[in-house]
This record gives C-alpha cells, structure tokens and sequence, in this order.
C-alpha cells in the first residue's frame, strides 16, 4: 500500500522565527487594563489636577459675591419702592432683618463643616432650614399690616407678580451656590442643598423687600415668602450637585 503523497515543504522543519513576521491586526487597538501601571498612569494624565483648597475658598467667596451682586443689579432693574425713604424706620428695618436672618441662618448650616468634616446631621440641618423658614413667616406676620380686600384680584396679581419676581432674584443666587459647593457635601447632602435653596430665596425675599411697596401680612408670606420653600425644594431635588 502506497504512503500517502506529502505536500512540497511540509516535511521541512517549521522555522518558529518566522512567526514575527505575521502582521498584528489589533496593534492599534491596544487596550491597557486600568489595573496596570501604565493604565493608571494614562488615567492620571487624562483627569485635570484638582483644585487646592485656597482656589476652592476663593470661587466660594467670588460666588457669594456673585450672588449678591445679581440681587442688587435686578433690584437695579427692577427699581427701588417709591415710599422707601417715608417708609417708618423700625417696619422696614423688621422687614428687611427677617429674610437677612433666615439666610444667614440657612447658609451657615449649609456650608457648616463641623468638627469632624462632615457637617452636621440630616435631622439638626432639616430642623435649622425649618426654623429658617418660620424665623422670616413669624417676622412677616410682626410687621405686615392687615390685609385689605384679601381675596380681591388686585391682591392676587399684585402676589403672582412679586412670586415670580422672587423666583427670578433667586435662580441666580441658587445656581452659584450650587456650583461653589458641587461635590462638597459628604454628609446630609439633601437638606444642606435645601439650606443653600432657602438661602437664596431668602436672599430674593430682601431684595423683593426693597422694591415692593405692598405690606399686607399675606403678600408678604405668599408673594415674598414662597421663595424660600420652593428653593429649599429645588435644592433638595439637586442634591446629586453637591453630593461628594
């Protein structure tokens, strides 16, 4: 029986050497696992440096600068209320010291630190964003007046009108503050980003203080004073913002 026929250059030895010489069609598809050294090390060059705690300070302080600057230049727009020099001294200093207080109460809890770093906890930053809120209601009840012809339209428009002025002075103020304070709250970062929402309502509320001329108790509490828990809301619901 015939050995079967072996093809020309199959009984030659198989020179390994030669392999070298095959193209890689995935030479330019490398992947580097990030679990490499070189593969962190291109990670690393690629993320920008992290700001230093002086430029994060500074942005915090620029931005709070910023948002004072926005209530005064739409107040500008807006123009000042035409009583406020014969306006009595002591119910517009009242009027204008609530909201001042709610603010600075409700940004202090909010940018307040703590001993260990982290802040305070959910259920004391909650109860001081309330306390807040209640702090400008009970000073608007002191020094508005009683409300004449309550349910009439010229009350409603005049509230609308002052509402959605209050939510324009106050988006300004709230995007700063979100983006001075993006990533920075390790803990309690829901109700610490509704202290900063009720802060710049609260903010708004000042502002809409010296351009309206309207003291009824409920004007006050609806048309200026809504602000402050509609922004507490919106910041409550962007809380992924400041969330570390």
């Amino acid at each position: 029986m015939r050995s079967p026929r072996v093809p020309e250059g199959m009984g030659q030895q198989l020179d390994l050497d030669r392999l070298g010489e095959i193209p890689d069609p995935y030479r330019d598809r490398i992947v580097v696992a990030p679990s490499s050294s070189l593969g962190a090390a291109l990670a690393a060059a690629s993320l920008q440096a992290a700001r230093t705690r002086a430029q994060v300070r500074r942005f915090r302080v620029l931005a709070l600068g910023g948002a004072l600057l926005y209530a005064l230049g739409m107040l500008a727009v807006m123009g000042f209320r035409a009583d406020l020099a014969k306006a009595p001294t002591a119910v517009l200093g009242a009027s204008l010291l609530a909201p001042l207080a709610a603010a600075a109460l409700a940004f202090r809890t909010a940018t307040r630190v703590g001993p260990s770093g982290l802040g305070a906890a959910s259920v004391r930053v909650a109860s001081v964003v309330l306390a807040a809120i209640g702090l400008f209601g009970i000073g608007m009840l002191v020094v508005g007046r009683a409300e004449a012809g309550r349910s009439g339209r010229a009350f409603w428009v005049g509230t609308w009108m002052c509402f959605a002025g209050s939510l324009v002075l106050a988006a300004g103020p709230l995007l700063l503050a979100l983006l001075a304070f993006r990533h920075a709250f390790a803990a309690s970062a829901k109700w610490r980003s509704a202290a900063l929402g009720v802060a710049s309502g609260a903010l708004a509320a000042f502002a809409l203080d010296l351009h309206c001329p309207m003291d009824g108790r409920w004007h006050l509490l609806l048309g200026h004073g809504a602000v402050l828990v509609v922004g507490g809301l919106v910041g409550l619901g962007l809380a992924r913002v400041t969330r570390a």
